[in-house]
């Protein structure tokens, strides 16, 4: 098991979900004018951040969050750029 800043990471989930909300409402606005690629673009990519950071929570918990799609190794090769990231700093060891 990974060890990783679990309160960090949901956090992270949590203000990402919040971005991702506010960027599906401007779809569903009346009168809103032709949407732009940027917009889309935005969407899918906070998507896909939001999909990774998912996946590192559950590799830290020994799951996959794709369970039909990936396996262990596919899953921690697209988080292995987060784990510095998340990573907990070792405990220092005093010297008798």
């Amino acid at each position: 098991m990974l060890k990783i800043d679990r309160t960090r990471l949901r956090a992270d989930i949590h203000a990402l979900v919040a971005d991702i909300r506010a960027l599906k409402a401007i779809f569903h606005e009346s009168g809103q004018p032709r949407l732009t690629w940027r917009v889309r673009a935005d969407l899918q990519a906070a998507k896909d951040r939001a999909t990774r950071l998912c996946m590192l929570s559950a590799h830290a918990r020994g799951r996959l969050h794709l369970a039909g799609k990936v396996d262990q190794e596919a899953q921690l090769a697209r988080v292995q750029d987060l784990l510095p990231q998340y990573a907990l700093p070792e405990p220092e060891v005093k010297a008798a």
